[in-house]
């Protein structure tokens, strides 16, 4: 199953205590993303620059509960705190 949302935060984390084992990706953006803007182009570079432009801080994706989580981002201040965050 699919399904695309744009949360705000407050909305966020109310719903990720419901998202139990399933996998989850999270993309944080500072713009509102585009519903037309595939974020998920195979083409890395495509992809970083779409992503640049609606200035997204961090992505997270976990493939399921207990696997290892992949964190994107474009700029290494944002993936440096990021990582922090979740280290605290």
């Amino acid at each position: 199953m699919t399904v695309d949302a744009l949360l705000g935060t407050s909305e966020f984390v109310e719903l990720a205590g419901k998202l139990g084992d399933a996998c989850t990706q999270v993309m944080q953006f500072r713009l509102k993303p585009r519903s037309d803007v595939n974020y998920e182009d195979a083409r890395q570079h495509v992809r970083v620059a779409r992503y640049r432009a609606a200035e997204l801080t961090i992505r997270i994706d976990l493939p399921h509960a207990r696997e290892t989580a992949l964190i994107t981002a474009v700029d290494p201040h944002e993936l440096g705190a990021a990582t922090a965050r979740l280290m605290s």
